[in-house]
């Protein structure tokens, strides 16, 4: 069985063109972290999608977002422009899942609520005035 299961952000919007055999096919990258915090590197990974879905999906495949493909992997090799040789992980996907929740597309259009546009009545719920009373120290 060759499958992988790889979750990261969109390195660009989705490339969505049709392919030789006349079918629709969306190419994007995907950084995926890995390592600790310390430690921490970008993979890069050449994902595609296939047919009908590519062309449902390549709209919303936009930079930046984050989604988990699931899909065929299989290793590349090619000449880089110094001739040495490189490596490359592509995925074809049978699926892929954006991450987050609608509201996370809604904050990123809208400014964050500033303390003084919150209603009187949240600012009194988030910090009482006796707060300091209650304190023993």
């Amino acid at each position: 069985m060759n499958t992988g299961f790889f979750t990261g952000n969109l390195g660009r919007d989705a490339e969505l063109r049709q392919a030789t055999n006349g079918d629709a096919v969306a190419n994007f990258p995907l950084a995926v972290e890995t390592g600790t915090r310390q430690n921490s590197k970008t993979m890069w990974i050449d994902c595609s999608v296939w047919g009908k879905r590519a062309e449902k999906l390549a709209p919303y495949l936009l930079k930046g977002k984050k989604v988990a493909v699931l899909g065929r992997v299989a290793q590349d090799t090619y000449t880089k422009r110094d001739g040495t040789l490189g490596f490359r992980i592509e995925v074809s996907c049978n699926e892929v899942e954006f991450l987050g929740n609608r509201n996370d597309q809604d904050q990123e259009q809208q400014p964050a609520a500033t303390p003084a546009a919150r209603p009187k009545q949240a600012q009194q719920q988030a910090m009482p005035a006796d707060f300091n009373d209650d304190i023993p120290f």
